[in-house]
């Protein structure tokens, strides 16, 4: 059972949300300035700040997490938000980096030796009982469709925390030039007939938005 309905009342979960809320509209900037974006939202226009989201989407950028918070609007944005989301641990260890991603909500996908961070699936139902939501990649690193294999660990998350909702999310990054590409974003919360259980179903879901 969740001990907190909404991390933000947290110190932590209020540092993480003013974080993300500036990272989001920087981002918002630089993907205008990259080459634009296109955005289509299939959610209701008011969220349940106290309802527990798992975000899942492809991934084909480091961006990927922070493109669908930038491109959110603003009311839907600020109900999701603080979002936690697990990161490539070689990344999250890096010591010029570990700083931003812990402010920005990540958390190490492994375990590192003599650690004592959170990490993988624990962590996750972890921080929704806090009252975090999670944003996943279930194919678990950046690829494209024709190469997708998603692991379980959606599915397990799921399970362990049937009380949230799954949100999908379709992202398409369309390169026009070295410096020049445009990204597509499609959201949707996830059809009602989904085999949850099934992490290839969600990202045929996800392809399919």
């Amino acid at each position: 059972m969740p001990t907190t309905a909404n991390a933000r009342t947290l110190p932590a979960g209020f540092i993480i949300t003013i974080c993300q809320e500036i990272i989001g509209y920087t981002c918002r900037v630089l993907l205008w300035a990259w080459g634009g974006y296109t955005l289509t939202a299939h959610l209701p226009k008011t969220l349940d700040r106290n309802q527990r989201y798992i975000i899942a989407s492809n991934h084909q950028s480091r961006l990927d997490p922070f493109a669908v918070f930038a491109l959110l609007d603003t009311r839907r944005r600020r109900r999701l938000l603080p979002v936690k989301s697990m990161t490539w641990v070689n990344i999250y260890y890096s010591p010029l980096v570990r700083p931003f991603a812990y402010v920005l909500g990540c958390f190490p996908s492994h375990h590192k030796e003599h650690s004592r961070v959170p990490f993988g699936l624990d962590a996750s139902v972890h921080f929704l009982r806090e009252g975090y939501n999670i944003y996943i990649a279930p194919e678990g690193s950046r690829t494209l469709r024709k190469d997708s294999d998603p692991k379980s660990g959606v599915s397990k998350m799921l399970a362990a925390f049937p009380e949230a909702n799954l949100v999908l999310v379709h992202l398409e990054w369309r390169v026009h030039s070295k410096w020049r590409r445009h990204l597509t974003i499609t959201v949707a919360e996830a059809p009602a007939n989904l085999d949850k259980s099934n992490p290839k179903a969600i990202m045929d879901a996800i392809y399919a938005l």
